[in-house]
């Protein structure tokens, strides 16, 4: 798809396409003479505000994002691609997101749902995510499955 169309399908400005762009929130481009052609992908997650993100607000903004349609990357949560493959493991194991494609990856939440077990931690005023074993818990950043 191209900038105009990107625009258009996630009610955005030209120009925010274009930031998305340089912030490499969209993966994939590719350019066709003069012209970047764009993945047809769900609009791309933008935080508000600036700073780190809690653990804890990563969950739930994956767990959201999957429920709200949209596209997240470890970019868009300015996180490594290790903690953002560590994250989406949890949410797996923890059944709160399954692959709804088989060819779905742990580098974005495309090609995942969201359970019914992770729309049920969403709609908690607390948020908890369910108990799993794992063999270590955060250590440098990452959650080890």
């Amino acid at each position: 798809m191209t900038i105009d169309e990107a625009a258009k399908k996630w009610g955005v400005g030209y120009q925010t396409v274009l930031e998305y762009i340089y912030k490499e929130y969209i993966p994939d481009i590719e350019g066709k003479g003069s012209q970047l052609i764009l993945p047809d992908l769900p609009k791309p997650y933008t935080k508000s505000k600036s700073g780190k993100i809690k653990q804890e607000t990563i969950y739930k903004t994956i767990l959201r994002i999957c429920n709200d349609g949209e596209y997240v990357n470890a970019n868009l949560l300015k996180i490594t691609e290790e903690q953002f493959e560590a994250y989406m493991n949890y949410l797996q194991k923890a059944k709160c997101l399954e692959k709804a494609d088989l060819s779905a990856d742990l580098h974005s939440n495309l090609g995942w749902i969201i359970m019914f077990t992770g729309v049920d931690v969403l709609s908690k005023k607390k948020f908890s995510l369910p108990n799993i074993t794992i063999n270590n818990t955060m250590k440098n950043g990452l959650v080890n499955l």
